[in-house]
């Protein structure tokens, strides 16, 4: 999967359009399109945005491993009694992206 696959997969996820995507990183709908279709590369910039405005893991974006997001401090500051349900949270993510994988690719 390449990173302009796995950017794609991200946007579905947030269900956000490609003109409000590409807008939260400073990018015209038809700047991002170019970046969803493989016309042009992610830079530097755009991946930094991508971790600072999106929690995106870049580890995952470049190699598809790991988790998508990078967990926050916020994230962390659940109470015990609130695990299972986070946790079944967590798998329901995780069954969405592995959907949305197969209907990309």
């Amino acid at each position: 999967m390449t990173e302009n696959q796995c950017l794609k997969i991200i946007r579905k996820f947030l269900k956000v359009t490609q003109i409000d995507f590409g807008a939260s990183l400073g990018l015209t709908q038809a700047g991002y399109s170019d970046l969803e279709r493989g016309k042009n590369r992610i830079s530097g910039k755009i991946k930094i945005l991508l971790k600072n405005e999106h929690n995106i893991n870049l580890r995952w974006l470049e190699t598809g491993e790991g988790e998508i997001f990078v967990a926050t401090i916020e994230d962390k500051g659940f109470e015990s009694g609130e695990f299972a349900n986070e946790q079944n949270l967590f798998e329901n993510l995780q069954s969405e992206i592995e959907r949305l994988k197969k209907v990309i690719i």
